[in-house]
């Protein structure tokens, strides 16, 4: 397993009182969500800032080893030293949450079709695994830990000028109206740029004014991977938006970024 490091100065800056380490797309890839855990463990502490962990979502699906990334999450806060967790409701948990709903709902249903399609079917294959010769009961084999986890999970945080999304946010959409997007929704008639879990374009190749920012701020976020976002670390910093998708369960990477002001540093780890 590698290691980077890249120092970068960001336009906008985090609260006075915040030192902000977030962790972006997992899918399931816990070796490497371990590793940065114990890299963001060993990080000095700010003087005079409480910690903030920020998980952006998309823990699950398409990798190895899900359930063990998830409860990785739930012991986060106590093995990085923060005062505060912070954990995003990713696309992907949206979609197991909307699922588990009420499976005698139509709208619950066509969740599940799609999260078993995208990536899904990887965590029921471990949960059966884990539960042999048992018809399963998926709230069940989760557990409650797991469960309290999933309900647990937010749509975004804030620190000052700093945004925390899965996504991104759109440009051209009123900004209070699109963070206060539910997370339950029927995903038959979703409307993938109008929603903070699933919006690529126009965010992506949106290049906003650079006192601006995106609605006021610097966007941290996921949700694409790095063959669908070439842009540059570099070019992301001019776009006011730094994107800590690595393409794990394609790639073997899986980013972090620790923010002190307006200074930071991108960390990666790679198998």
């Amino acid at each position: 397993m590698t290691i980077t490091e890249i120092a970068l100065t960001l336009p906008f800056a985090c609260a006075d009182g915040d030192e902000i380490i977030m962790i972006g797309d997992v899918h399931g890839c816990a070796a490497q969500f371990d590793a940065l855990l114990d890299h963001a463990s060993a990080m000095p502490r700010a003087p005079g800032r409480r910690r903030k962990l920020i998980l952006g979502g998309d823990i699950i699906d398409r990798g190895p080893a899900s359930l063990l990334a998830i409860d990785l999450a739930i012991g986060a806060k106590e093995r990085v030293g923060a005062d505060e967790a912070i954990h995003l409701i990713g696309n992907h948990e949206q979609m197991l949450k909307i699922a588990l709903i009420d499976e005698d709902d139509p709208v619950s249903q066509r969740a599940a079709e799609i999260w078993l399609r995208n990536g899904g079917g990887k965590v029921i294959e471990e949960l059966m695994e884990a539960n042999p010769g048992k018809r399963l009961d998926v709230p069940a084999a989760l557990g409650p830990d797991r469960m309290a986890w999933l309900d647990g999970l937010v749509p975004y945080h804030r620190s000052r000028r700093i945004l925390a999304v899965h996504a991104g946010l759109n440009p051209t959409a009123s900004f209070p109206k699109f963070l206060a997007q539910p997370w339950a929704i029927n995903l038959r008639h979703l409307d993938e740029d109008n929603h903070w879990a699933w919006v690529r374009e126009p965010f992506l190749r949106h290049l906003p004014r650079p006192d601006w920012g995106h609605h006021g701020h610097f966007v941290l976020h996921g949700h694409t991977t790095p063959s669908h976002d070439p842009t540059s670390t570099q070019e992301q910093i001019e776009r006011c938006r730094l994107n800590l998708d690595g393409g794990s369960f394609g790639t073997g990477e899986v980013r972090m970024v620790r923010i002190v002001g307006n200074d930071a540093v991108l960390v990666t780890k790679r198998i």
